[in-house]
């Protein structure tokens, strides 16, 4: 559907889908509300004025209306070279705040007085005017957009309205006899197939027609047929305006949902306060991991798992960990995010591997330096029981410890031991000699 208009010629395009727009075309886009904006078509998105600058966007649904704006030969690009030069030259002004467009306007040839009373919406048509022609030319694409969008809808109305307003006037009803005559009674069907071919042309019926040439004798036409059918049609708009109407409430709803969910999104992920909303989460999920980690310390110093010396060791390792995974996670959330372009996914990534890579090295890190200092805290498993061994009766005989007086008549005898071992101590000796060589 196509029209010329003010010297440019407006294209819709089916069910508002911008996609079957060309690269480097003029487009224009109706939101629900009606609001215009004029756009550039280019392979990455839209390119257009919107917030005070230049950017590119993206549409991520359909919309209720969106056109093509084709211009006049020479102008308009006509291959898919002067299509990309258009391109080219959106991308080059991309980033350009409002004052900064004006100013390329003025020295394309536009009007400042006219630019001040246009507003936004005009700066808009000659920025995308400019990218396509070269020059800041006004053609009155708003209102060929507004004048065909027009002449479509009212096209519309009237194929809608004109199979009710042929079924709303009944055909003539011709009805014939039975006791007329054989002759009579052809000629009156003639009539009757007549008759009705006639109103089935009329109304759009072709089995009408059918019906009546099958039975003469019935009447023919069908007029309450017909007024079921206008009765019918009736309804089924009023059952049509109704969904309309529940469209447009849901449309509504969903459009300020899909609205709500862009800025949350852009506030999360690209504003300044999603960095420090990003730290502050990374902080406090440490501080709660470093919380029950001291909790746990505290239960086995209380249960006397652990002494003193241990506990606070301990518990300066876990600070000196969390730490650590706190700064390699928003160390690697940030590598992350550069090297993964997903928002989410690189931010998720990089700050798991971050984390688990700096609480390992800051829990190394410690340890080694405690070991170093030589401040290892020594618990009961660490202590080591020292045994005293005394030699008994048995070693010392064993070893030769028996000397014989010098002179015949000294018959007695002295030992290195003052007494021998009892058999009772014979077992708790042995026990403590297997103790000592395991321990040694």
């Amino acid at each position: 559907m196509a029209s010329n208009a003010a010297s440019v010629r407006i294209e819709l395009l089916a069910g508002g889908d911008v996609a079957q727009a060309p690269a480097g075309s003029h487009v224009l886009l109706e939101a629900s509300s009606g609001a215009l904006m004029h756009a550039l078509r280019l392979s990455e998105g839209l390119f257009a004025l919107r917030g005070g600058c230049t950017r590119t966007l993206q549409v991520m649904r359909s919309l209720p209306s969106a056109a093509v704006v084709h211009y006049p030969p020479p102008l308009g690009p006509s291959c898919d070279a002067e299509r990309a030069q258009a391109a080219e030259r959106a991308r080059g002004l991309a980033g350009l705040s409002s004052e900064q467009v004006l100013s390329h306007l003025e020295r394309a040839g536009a009007d400042s007085k006219e630019l001040s009373a246009g507003g936004e919406a005009l700066v808009s048509e000659l920025l995308c005017s400019f990218c396509v022609t070269g020059a800041a030319r006004s053609w009155g694409a708003t209102a060929a957009y507004r004048a065909e969008r027009g002449r479509g809808s009212e096209a519309i109305r009237t194929q809608h309205s004109a199979p009710a307003s042929a079924l709303a006037a009944p055909p003539p009803v011709l009805r014939v006899s039975p006791a007329a005559l054989p002759g009579a009674l052809e000629a009156s069907s003639c009539r009757s197939s007549t008759t009705s071919t006639a109103a089935s042309q009329g109304a759009g019926s072709a089995w009408e027609s059918s019906s009546a040439l099958s039975q003469p004798h019935s009447t023919i036409g069908l007029p309450s047929r017909s007024h079921g059918s206008s009765e019918s049609a009736g309804v089924a708009s009023t059952s049509r305006s109704l969904p309309l109407e529940e469209e447009k409430g849901s449309s509504f709803t969903s459009t300020l949902q899909e609205k709500a969910l862009a800025t949350a999104l852009h506030l999360g992920l690209k504003g300044p306060a999603a960095r420090a909303a990003g730290a502050v989460a990374a902080v406090s999920c440490e501080g709660y991991a470093l919380y029950r980690e001291i909790l746990e310390h505290n239960d086995q110093f209380d249960h006397r798992n652990i002494n003193e010396d241990q506990y606070k060791e301990r518990v300066c390792e876990s600070a000196v960990s969390s730490s650590g995974r706190a700064m390699g996670g928003l160390a690697g959330a940030a590598a992350g995010q550069a090297a993964i372009p997903v928002p989410i996914v690189g931010a998720v990534v990089g700050g798991v591997l971050g984390a688990a890579c700096g609480g390992y090295h800051a829990n190394s890190l410690v340890r080694g330096a405690w070991r170093l200092s030589g401040a290892k805290a020594k618990g009961g498993d660490d202590l080591v029981r020292c045994v005293e061994h005394k030699p008994d009766m048995a070693e010392a005989a064993n070893s030769g410890g028996v000397t014989l007086g010098s002179s015949d008549t000294d018959l007695g005898c002295s030992l290195t031991a003052c007494s021998a071992p009892s058999p009772a101590s014979l077992p708790r000796q042995e026990e403590e000699e297997e103790e000592e060589a395991y321990l040694l």
